[in-house]
């Protein structure tokens, strides 16, 4: 099978959709927060007095990282429990309104707010890097899964370093200007996301309540029928715990079966009346002659 082969599945709605919303995804990332650093550090965007440019870059840095380790485990359990194509539109919707919002901070030259919305992106990034990984085994089958994570991985790391290059770029023009081409990226990924095909949430499957009890239940019964047979046996028992210097509550059971349990014999009623004559006065009469 020749490369071409492997890589037909690549325009077709199961992937170019997909691939084209990663990639704008990554690439609207690196524009907004490198041109939001460098308008910090050579620009002078939020000077102030109490926290220098250097550190607003560290802090920028860690507000960007920060929901990929608060957020992550949450992004994978909505993957699994909803529709995987409109749970990406949801995060891509998410993406205009926080662009939206990051636009009206460049025209204000708000740096708080930029920072706010630079953590809002990463928290949406964070939500949509899981389900792209885990929506790949839907669409593709398993000699197009390898090929298809490669394109995935690849497109990221160019959209990453387009977005760095033109971020540098662009972080000269006025600012506004940076607002209009954040909003515009993020409305194409949310375009390209309307083409993704619906992949419906699965249920794990459950073996019914019977089965599932009936199954513990066997295990139960393997586990027990050794000491079952061999309890089968009362005086073989015995003997073996008692060789082995256990005690066990059956043992002295079998051994010495409680009162209750013996089986009462009923008493001769001539044996007791010879037994108790004297006491209860009686005299033996004499035989007639």
């Amino acid at each position: 099978m020749s490369l071409k082969d492997n890589l037909n599945f690549s325009t077709s709605r199961r992937f170019a959709p997909l691939f084209g919303t990663q990639f704008l995804g990554a690439f609207n990332d690196n524009l907004f927060k490198t041109a939001l650093f460098v308008m910090i550090s050579f620009y002078g965007l939020g000077h102030n007095d109490f926290l220098p440019a250097s550190q607003m870059l560290n802090l920028g840095a860690l507000l960007f990282i920060l929901p990929y380790f608060l957020f992550s485990a949450i992004s994978g359990q909505l993957s699994t429990k909803f529709d995987k194509a409109k749970l990406a539109r949801a995060v891509k919707l998410l993406e205009i309104v926080v662009m939206a919002a990051a636009a009206f901070g460049f025209y204000i030259q708000s740096a708080p707010l930029l920072l706010f919305c630079l953590f809002c992106m990463g928290a949406q990034s964070t939500l949509f890097g899981p389900l792209k990984y885990a929506i790949l085994p839907d669409y593709l089958n398993d000699k197009e899964l390898i090929m298809g994570n490669s394109l995935i991985e690849s497109g990221t790391f160019l959209a990453i370093l387009f977005g760095q290059i033109l971020g540098t770029a662009v972080a000269g023009i006025p600012p506004h200007i940076v607002g209009i081409m954040v909003v515009a990226v993020a409305a194409a990924g949310t375009v390209t996301s309307l083409f993704m095909a619906s992949v419906p949430r699965q249920r794990p499957r459950r073996p019914p309540r019977t089965q599932h009890r009936q199954r513990h239940l066997g295990a139960a019964e393997r586990n027990l029928r050794p000491t079952r047979t061999l309890r089968r046996h009362h005086r073989h028992f015995v003997v073996l715990v008692r060789r082995l210097g256990l005690h066990h509550p059956t043992a002295h059971i079998h051994a010495n079966p409680p009162r209750r349990q013996r089986q009462r014999v009923q008493p001769d009623a001539g044996a007791v009346f010879r037994r108790h004559r004297r006491r209860l006065g009686v005299v033996r009469q004499s035989q007639p002659p």
